[in-house]
């Protein structure tokens, strides 16, 4: 068991099955219940966002910033280091942010699901108050994954995954209120590697 799952498995959800990984929904649509009293957003003027340099496309629903950083690496594309796309959508009282980020590593032994872990251990380490509610091995779109939910300080959320393609990270990820809607599985759905 991974340590993410230790540490879900003590704080399961009633309903929720126990995987590899701690809790984990049976299937993407069991999510579903706490948005049931939303209108869905609508995406028919979301944008395509093409990174020729991190190799990737994928829908946003507004303005993207691009941020790098590295402690040893050029932002070439090919250099360790992470670059990190975010789209705001929220407001002072309602959180809605769409972000992929993609971090470079010169290379990771072992199997791809002991790296996944890894960063997704990570990820939570550097969230403060954050619980992980599920993580959940899956193949995205024919590359290992690891589709998560994570809840912070009671107040915030994030729907995620974090997808290896070579020596590349990928982690899409909406943070939101719980209250807010949000088009997480469409912006998912919509990535696609160049």
């Amino acid at each position: 068991m991974c340590a993410a799952g230790t540490l879900a498995r003590e704080k399961a959800a009633p309903g929720m099955k126990l995987g590899r990984c701690g809790p984990r929904l049976e299937n993407h649509e069991a999510w579903g219940p706490q948005y049931m009293f939303f209108k869905k957003p609508k995406t028919d003027n979301w944008r395509s966002y093409t990174s020729d340099k991190e190799g990737f496309r994928v829908l946003f629903p507004g303005v993207v910033e691009r941020r790098f950083q590295s402690l040893m690496g050029q932002d070439d594309g090919k250099s360790p280091g992470t670059a990190v796309y975010v789209c705001n959508r929220g407001s002072f009282l309602s959180t809605l942010i769409y972000q992929v980020g993609v971090t470079r590593v010169m290379e990771y032994f072992g199997p791809p699901e002991e790296f996944l872990q890894t960063a997704v251990r990570e990820m939570m380490v550097s969230l403060n108050d954050a619980q992980l509610l599920s993580a959940q091995f899956i193949t995205f779109k024919n590359y290992p994954a690891v589709e998560y939910q994570v809840e912070i300080k009671g107040h915030f959320k994030i729907d995620g995954i974090v997808v290896l393609i070579s020596n590349t990270i990928y982690n899409l990820s909406v943070l939101y209120s719980p209250k807010r809607a949000n088009s997480y599985r469409e912006f998912v759905d919509s990535f696609e590697i160049l």
